[in-house]
């Protein structure tokens, strides 16, 4: 009986460890996954900084883009600019205040709160990874029809 007792103490400790090793490793491939979304947005936010300064600089030089395109409506060609200066602020912010608020520290949580944490975050980040890309693509289109 006592070797029952023991054998079935046995089993559930494995089994708990077990189980606790495939929590542990379904929560670090989940953090990996929002880390690896963070890597691929970060240099995009950078690119869209260089960006932003060729925008200003473009709107800064209205002048001579008009010598060279006497037609163009440099009104629209401003509100453009603007509005692409602001999306990339809204994204570039975007991005700064999840990397503040992003928190690795799951001390004192459970699984399922972990697992939720970071589905949540992964939401997020592939919120401002769509916002970082549009608005580079605005940017670019913006950019190569006025050089």
């Amino acid at each position: 009986m006592k070797k029952l007792i023991y054998l079935s103490i046995t089993l559930l400790f494995v089994s708990c460890q077990s189980v606790d090793k495939k929590n542990q490793e379904q929560e670090q491939l989940l953090e990996k996954e929002v880390l690896n979304i963070h890597d691929e947005v970060m240099p995009l936010t950078e690119l869209l900084e260089v960006k932003q300064n060729q925008i200003k600089k473009i709107t800064s030089s209205l002048d001579s883009i008009i010598k060279a395109k006497p037609k163009i409506d440099t009104i629209q060609i401003s509100k453009q600019a603007t509005q692409i200066i602001q999306d990339i602020t809204i994204a570039n912010d975007a991005m700064m205040n999840w990397m503040h608020e992003f928190s690795a520290d799951y001390t004192n949580k459970k699984h399922t709160e972990i697992i939720q944490y970071l589905n949540k975050e992964k939401s997020n980040l592939t919120n401002i990874r769509t916002q970082v890309k549009k608005a580079q693509q605005n940017a670019d289109k913006f950019i190569s029809a006025l050089n």
